[in-house]
């Protein structure tokens, strides 16, 4: 049993947050990011459309002030309201402000290339009935309302588990952005209270051939100080968030380079139990397999 297995379905189990697990919510963000004030859907949409041109878009992230739930909530309700807007929502009632993340199209054919991964894996485990892709669904946890760009969760409900979670969450996003990112692979699994199991962030160089993938989980701190404001504490043992893999590609000349692999998800971290045959075993993409999806951006970015 895993230390997140043991925090989250051990009824007699005490957890605290060591200190308060409110992220930053606007930090890490890039320096230029615009910051408007929206008080309607249709406002917030104008406002988004500011930040495209024909290329598609221009800023990576948009925060957008004043905004009231009910107006997030009618976005979420309502996709038309996004005016065709491709964008992520991360949003805090708290403070009434919303950020939107705007893909780029090389972002999205990462996680889409990527998710087929996973689900053509599922296929051959003849796992593809008890296995909900989510897209980018909405979470929602008080005070806040958060979509990754890919979300999975098993089909058949656990008992005594909360179903408002997916179990597995891709974040993508230009390089640069790599702590933004990090930050909100933080926040899915301690605002999830260790329900999130496994956040695969992919960040992009904009402007030379390299993607890393970096796998984000619950694990037991090295240190007492290690990442000290958003531990979870079991049975004295303080267990945090953790990058517990990342690999690396690089294209040189006509050869990509690939370090760190395989990429690897945790059968039990996806469906929330141990494989119950030979076929069920964890998801392991090889070198050849991530490069695929390194090519298909590379392509699209013009490398290739």
């Amino acid at each position: 049993m895993d230390f997140a297995a043991s925090l989250i379905y051990t009824p007699t189990l005490t957890t605290n947050i060591m200190e308060s697990n409110q992220i930053p919510f606007l930090s890490h963000l890039p320096d230029n990011t615009p910051n408007v004030t929206a008080s309607t859907s249709r406002a917030v949409k104008d406002a988004i459309r500011t930040y495209f041109d024909e290329d598609g878009p221009i800023s990576d992230y948009v925060i957008i002030s004043d905004v009231k739930q009910q107006v997030v909530d009618g976005l979420i309700e309502d996709p038309r309201l996004h005016g065709r807007i491709n964008m992520r929502m991360f949003y805090n009632e708290d403070i009434r402000k919303l950020i939107v993340k705007l893909p780029r199209a090389e972002h999205e054919k990462a996680t889409h290339a990527l998710s087929k991964l996973i689900y053509d894996e599922t296929f051959i485990q003849g796992m593809n009935y008890d296995f909900t892709p989510c897209g980018a669904t909405t979470f929602r946890s008080a005070p806040y309302s958060k979509e990754g760009d890919m979300s999975f969760m098993p089909e058949r409900p656990l008992l005594g588990r909360n179903q408002s979670w997916p179990t597995v969450v891709i974040e993508t996003g230009a390089s640069e952005n790599i702590h933004r990112l990090r930050l909100e692979a933080e926040w899915w699994i301690t605002q999830s209270r260790g329900l999130v199991k496994t956040i695969v962030i992919i960040s992009i160089e904009r402007t030379d051939p390299r993607i890393a993938f970096e796998v984000w989980k619950l694990q037991a701190a090295v240190s007492q100080h290690h990442h000290q404001r958003y531990a979870l504490r079991t049975f004295g043992t303080p267990i945090v968030p953790t990058k517990a893999q990342e690999v690396v590609m690089r294209r040189s000349g006509n050869a990509t380079v690939t370090n760190g692999a395989p990429l690897i998800i945790c059968f039990e971290d996806l469906f929330l139990r141990t494989p119950s045959s030979s076929v069920e075993k964890d998801y392991s993409f090889n070198a050849v397999q991530l490069e695929e999806v390194a090519h298909r951006v590379w392509r699209g970015q013009g490398f290739m």
